[in-house]
């Protein structure tokens, strides 16, 4: 929740519309409330709980400029907000948002000539030419703090439950026989390097190669790699990462397996969620996902 809330609110405290508008909307299809704001309803279940100050806003959001789509958590609902009523010109949004039932889903139309009425300094950089901010909302349910915070800490303990049994499986399959460090994480050496050995706060320069426990690789600083995997990308160097140990530059799993390693060294890192990315998915990561990296370490300085 605290990622959706910290990009909704980031966003929605710059963007507002002119409340002196006319009541003739600018955009077909949309209306124009009382307070001068734009929307479109698109379903209302008016027989459906409507919702109340205080609740969290659990459901789907898709961010759009123009018909460019910024960012959605589309089939992944969670917790987008706190409902309060508020008087902000920024916060005007959420008006509409209180008068919406579970099931219901709307659009509000944000001008972005209003946008830089009320934020002159604002950097719209590869933003020429747009029109319009468009936040679509689709209300799922609404849940007070106490009851959303039990149900996501039930989910929580679940999902950690199913990924220790997936890795369990996956350790054994591999036939992986050495023993997790403290952290949790499997370090499975293929040939050990007789370079410096690596301390806290060197500058670590390695070679990796990152998966999932079903194979599906999300990232690589090999160029050979990234062509085989689809994942080339030509704007990019394909150069090893450069990182200081021990300063939480990387995954902590990561940065605590590599310490006491030689230059030289190849090996695989099976990292829990719990020192990788926990329970916050990152681009092509799943949450709660175990990481597999196969690394070799380049230099240290």
């Amino acid at each position: 929740m605290k990622k959706l809330l910290s990009f909704v609110t980031g966003l929605t405290l710059i963007l507002t519309i002119n409340t002196s508008c006319s009541n003739k909307s600018p955009l077909e299809g949309f209306k124009v409330d009382e307070n001068g704001s734009l929307y479109q309803v698109h379903v209302e279940n008016k027989k459906a709980p409507l919702a109340q100050e205080g609740d969290v806003f659990y459901g789907e959001i898709w961010v759009r400029l123009d018909t460019a789509l910024q960012f959605t958590n589309a089939g992944t609902p969670d917790g987008l907000f706190t409902l309060h009523p508020s008087e902000r010109k920024t916060e005007f949004w959420m008006k509409g948002a209180m008068r919406m039932h579970e099931g219901d889903s709307a659009t509000f139309a944000y001008s972005i000539d209003t946008l830089m009425h009320y934020s002159p300094n604002m950097n719209m950089q590869n933003m020429e030419g747009i029109k319009y901010v468009y936040y679509t909302l689709k209300a799922h349910s609404f849940y007070s703090e106490e009851v959303f915070m039990t149900m996501k800490e039930t989910e929580k303990q679940v999902k950690e439950s199913a990924e220790a049994q997936i890795l369990n499986t996956y350790v054994q399959e591999q036939h992986i026989t050495v023993q997790p460090n403290d952290d949790g994480v499997y370090v499975v050496i293929h040939k050990r390097g007789t370079g410096a050995k690596i301390t806290d706060k060197q500058r670590v320069s390695i070679h990796y190669t990152g998966k999932l426990l079903d194979g599906t690789i999300f990232d690589t600083s090999l160029e050979d790699i990234a062509k085989a995997s689809d994942l080339y990308n030509a704007e990019r160097d394909y150069t090893p990462l450069e990182f200081v140990a021990g300063s939480s530059q990387v995954i902590r799993g990561m940065d605590n397996a590599i310490l006491n390693m030689r230059v030289g060294t190849k090996a695989t890192l099976i990292i829990p969620s719990a020192v990788g990315y926990g329970q916050q998915a990152v681009g092509n990561i799943p949450s709660f996902s175990t990481l597999v990296f196969d690394i070799e370490i380049v230099a240290a300085k």
